[in-house]
């Protein structure tokens, strides 16, 4: 809670700074895919998984190459463990370095918190979710992009991005750390 806390008193006092219009505030609405492994310390077999979400992202310009990029996603992480399926569901807030050295393929490089939703896990066709004992995770994220223009004010982005989670998310003896690869697609206006 205090992660998103911050979060949401950053993006407000960045947007009271009276940025001009050639800086002006971005908005992205993005859909994203992730791909999630998990770096477990025992010998379980796990076997990563696609999944799905979405999010809203605030694109802060510092002149023509720097820019940070704060977002509010909604992701699930899947992934395969014996015989059952784990669904890691969390709201992560990133925040990114944006450069763009070249004016339509931005690189990004920072961090990430994930605030914990839910767990479930299905065996065969029984599916059980816990929201109580789940752990936070944080961690480093970077990536690239493309930008590509649909008019004065609007763009479709496509992002690739890394998360490198540095939370051990097991409550269990074993260690568990995220690793998440994550592709984006929306509108930037």
């Amino acid at each position: 809670m205090k992660g998103k806390k911050l979060s949401i008193s950053l993006i407000v006092v960045l947007c009271a700074l009276g940025i001009n219009s050639a800086h002006a505030v971005r908005i992205s609405l993005m859909g994203i895919g992730t791909y999630a492994n998990y770096a477990i310390s025992d010998t379980t077999s796990v076997t990563p998984r696609g999944s799905y979400g979405g999010g809203l992202w605030f694109t802060f310009p510092f002149g023509r190459v720097v820019a940070l990029d704060l977002g509010a996603n909604y992701l699930q992480n899947q992934i395969g463990i014996s015989s059952a399926v784990l669904n890691y569901t969390y709201v992560n807030f990133p925040a990114l370095l944006t450069f763009s050295f070249l004016k339509f393929f931005p690189i990004y490089a920072g961090g990430y918190y994930s605030l914990a939703l839910s767990t479930a896990t299905t065996v065969g066709s029984i599916t059980t979710t816990a929201t109580t004992g789940l752990k936070n995770d944080y961690g480093f994220e970077g990536g690239a992009g493309f930008r590509i223009p649909l008019g004065s004010k609007l763009k479709l982005r496509i992002d690739g991005l890394y998360q490198y989670g540095m939370a051990n998310i097991s409550s269990g003896s074993a260690t568990q750390y995220s690793r998440s690869l994550l592709g984006q697609i929306g509108i930037m206006f």
